[in-house]
């Protein structure tokens, strides 16, 4: 598991490796890479690039757009992100390091920004995304609701027509 988080300051966090507690689902520490799940939350990887004002809002793209989410903030932007990389991965700082079982070391590649929408609102409220991945929405602060959607367009032109 991982989660995600996001600053007064443009900045986004991620947590990885994140051990969860199977009765309570309750996140308890990371997760090491020796089963061990008493490691604090003490680590965190800065996602970049950053947005240039507030973060207000992150969400996940759903079951069939796995790894992607999609950030929203007070600079006029959304984008959207893909943080599924591969679980095996090490990260470089591991030959920095004389403790390769740090579960801080163990992570895939940093999330990438896949694409931006610019020029939007600035008091941006919230953003979702449909349960298809297909629609996202967005409020602001002027009471106004914008749905992009990236559905694939259905051909009503007949081509036998002239």
């Amino acid at each position: 598991y991982c989660l995600v988080c996001g600053g007064g300051d443009g900045t986004m966090h991620i947590l990885r490796n994140l051990a969860v507690d199977d009765v309570t689902g309750l996140a308890t520490g990371l997760q090491g890479s020796d089963g061990d799940s008493s490691t604090p939350f003490s680590w965190s990887e800065e996602i970049t690039p950053r947005h240039k004002n507030m973060v207000v809002s992150l969400t996940a793209c759903g079951e069939n757009l796995k790894g992607l989410f999609v950030s929203g903030a007070h600079d006029g932007t959304l984008r959207l992100w893909n943080c599924d990389g591969d679980e095996d991965v090490v990260s470089d700082k591991v030959e920095k390091e004389e403790d390769e079982n740090d579960p801080s070391l163990l992570s895939p590649s940093p999330p990438q920004l896949l694409y931006q929408l610019v020029g939007y609102k600035v008091w941006l409220g919230n953003v979702q995304v449909d349960s298809e991945g297909i629609r996202l929405l967005s409020d602001g602060s002027d009471n106004s609701v914008v749905v992009h959607d990236f559905s694939l367009p259905t051909n009503s032109i007949d081509e036998d027509d002239p």
